[in-house]
């Protein structure tokens, strides 16, 4: 339960083995590579041109499998195939995809044939929509649109006006009285005015923001839309014939995929070029590997055959390597919530292991019922293991299904089953915690006593690093010291919430002693006037502490709120229940309502259980900002790679 000690290598070789040794490290998945510091007489062989290459066809092969895709859907879910959306390869299979390479160049040619028509089309249907939606104003129009030409004496114009622009427009006609118009539709206007004020007309409805219909078209409006219409419906049936010829392209998918990732591979080792320092003779890379990964990697390179020199080399006291945590299969989920807030960082504590059990405890506690915690079981298992790889989702639902193995127990402890008490029915377990209604005060000390030890814990990891770093008295006087504090402070809460007695005036010493020290050995640790600021800084400190311990209340209020709604959704059940014409509504009412709770619970449980692990119990100890150890181009799309 650590962070893993890393070691670096560095090796030489020819520059002419350099695909070689590369091939042979990613095989190894047990490196990444570092930037090699600037070497006299050598240089960095960077291609850009060959990159930008490796990404265009990369890209065309991706558009390819997502097109396909998306083509799939339109199929019959009795015709669907299902498709694999990431699938295992070994590495002599992922590298062998090069010598389909010309095979894949004619499919992708085929296909960006038919990608193109179904571009070309997808572009020509929404004209025709563009067009259709231009016209429609002018659908109640009898007259073909070529008929609205102006004669020998007469200008005739067809177009729209805004409603609040007519009125205007009608105004100014009473000095024009060899003008005339007619409405048809929403602000649709047919004009005719003689040449003779056919300008001054003109200038007018230029002014007014008039439309002009410039159509020219010997037909009305509607024949033209109904025959924009049936030009569409071509469309679609040529675009379904390029769909079917797209589907047929399913059995190359798995191909398509391999390649796309493998085109990513090359584009690993292309850009791994920055990270090198070359002659036009030879090359010298370096990379960071687990210290127990050493062995492993020094036998597989003596096993290559490559004309290769290196050697292992200890991390510098002042570099930072990319981060590794060793954890056991259940801890490891947790990753996912620290790695949220940030990566542990290379030379600190791992802080993975505490706070699963404060995440799982903190959220059981809120959850607190044994048929929400089944739920959460049910639902997390199943959403986790239908994912094949191991992502973040993943580890999210199996922390969720953890978390409703702890929301049994204080299910039990508590005495409810689907807001259910042992008095309601007999099956679900006497109650051994206090009624949390009748009980509030002896509850919410609890959670905030709970608080309290997270917080003590956060203080010792904290002075335990700084004895790491061989500050002794800063562990002393920063951390120590105020787990003393803080101890005091439970103990007082815990009299006045009526737990223990006679403890007052020993816990308002201890917290008092804690404090005074703490406060006043900042003398000891600081120089010149910090000695004094800092004093007065750390006592002010108290009262973050009672901010930070206050924050734990909401424990008890989101456990409270959940039980107070499994209740009354009970309650809104229980009069449907009792007869069988309702009996069916009283179970959607269950139904709907539990759902309801169970699912807001989780929501808001997640949240702010990991709101109290961000701020109240990372803050104190955990630095944060670490680089997440990843393996020399192996951040795939589709494969991974066994």
């Amino acid at each position: 339960m650590a962070i893993v000690e890393m070691q670096k290598i560095k090796l030489y070789g020819a520059s002419a083995d350099k695909q070689k040794v590369l091939n042979a490290l990613f095989e190894t998945q047990l490196i990444t590579l570092k930037n090699v510091e600037e070497i006299e007489n050598t240089d960095v062989f960077f291609n850009d041109e060959v990159y930008t290459q490796l990404e265009n066809k990369r890209s065309k092969v991706e558009r390819a499998i997502v097109t396909i895709e998306n083509s799939l859907d339109y199929l019959p879910k009795k015709a669907k195939p299902v498709i694999e959306k990431d699938f295992d390869v070994s590495c002599d299979e992922f590298e062998k995809i090069i010598l389909k390479k010309d095979e894949i160049e004619t499919l992708l040619n085929s296909l960006d044939k038919l990608l193109n028509e179904q571009s070309e089309i997808k572009k020509e249907r929404v004209n025709l929509q563009n067009k259709i939606i231009s016209l429609m104003p002018y659908q109640n129009i009898t007259e073909n649109f070529s008929d609205f030409k102006p004669t020998k004496y007469t200008t005739i114009m067809l177009g729209s006006l805004q409603s609040n622009a007519i009125k205007d427009f009608d105004n100014f006609l009473r000095d024009c009285p060899l003008t005339t118009y007619e409405t048809s539709g929403d602000g649709i206007l047919k004009i005719y005015s003689h040449n003779s004020e056919s300008f001054i007309v003109t200038k007018k409805l230029n002014e007014l923001g008039f439309n002009r219909a410039n159509f020219e078209l010997n037909t009305t409006a509607k024949e033209e839309i109904d025959s924009l219409k049936n030009k569409i419906v071509l469309l679609d049936k040529q675009e379904n014939e390029l769909i079917v010829d797209l589907c047929a392209y399913k059995d190359s998918l798995k191909e398509l995929k391999i390649m796309h990732d493998y085109l990513k591979f090359c584009m690993a080792k292309e850009d791994a070029e920055n990270k090198f320092r070359c002659t036009s003779q030879a090359f010298v890379l370096e990379g960071y590997l687990a210290k127990e990964s050493k062995d492993k990697l020094d036998k597989k390179l003596q096993k290559s055959n490559l004309s290769i020199e290196y050697e292992f080399l200890d991390i510098d006291k002042d570099e930072i390597p990319p981060t590794i945590t060793k954890n056991s299969k259940i801890i490891k989920q947790f990753e996912f919530v620290t790695n949220m807030y940030s990566a542990p960082h290379y030379r600190e504590i791992d802080p993975n292991i505490f706070l699963a059990f404060f995440f799982s405890v903190f959220f059981g506690f809120i959850m607190a019922d044994i048929g929400y915690g089944l739920v959460l079981i049910a639902f997390g298992l199943f959403m986790a293991l239908g994912q094949k790889r191991q992502t973040g989702f993943k580890q999210l639902m199996f922390v969720i299904a953890i978390g409703g193995v702890f929301t049994i127990i204080f299910g039990a402890l508590f005495g409810s089953f689907f807001g259910l008490s042992h008095e309601q029915w007999s099956l679900v377990p006497v109650a051994t915690i206090p009624d949390p209604v009748n009980n509030v005060l002896t509850l919410l000390v609890s959670c905030l006593v709970a608080g309290i030890f997270q917080m003590i814990v956060s203080l010792i990891l904290k002075g335990i690093l700084l004895i790491k770093r061989k500050k002794i008295l800063d562990a002393i006087f920063t951390a120590f010291c105020w787990v003393i504090f803080l101890i005091g402070v439970a103990l007082f809460l815990l009299e006045y919430g009526g737990m223990v007695k006679g403890v007052t005036l020993i816990a308002l010493i201890i917290a008092g002693c804690g404090a005074v020290i703490g406060s006043f050995g900042q003398i000891f640790t600081n120089k010149g006037f910090n000695r004094v600021s800092k004093s007065f800084g750390a006592l002010y400190g108290v009262i973050n502490f009672f901010s930070d311990i206050l924050s734990y209340a909401r424990l008890f209020g989101l456990m409270l709120s959940g039980a107070i709604i499994a209740s009354i959704v009970n309650d809104l059940a229980s009069g449907f229940l009792l007869s069988a014409p309702t009996f069916a509504i009283g179970i959607i009412i269950l139904a709907i309502g539990h759902a309801f709770n169970v699912s807001m619970g989780a929501l808001g449980g997640y949240i702010h259980v990991a709101r109290l692990q961000y701020i109240e119990f990372f803050s104190r100890f955990y630095e944060g900002e670490g680089e997440l150890f990843v393996p020399f181009a192996t951040d795939f799309t589709y494969v991974k790679i066994v």
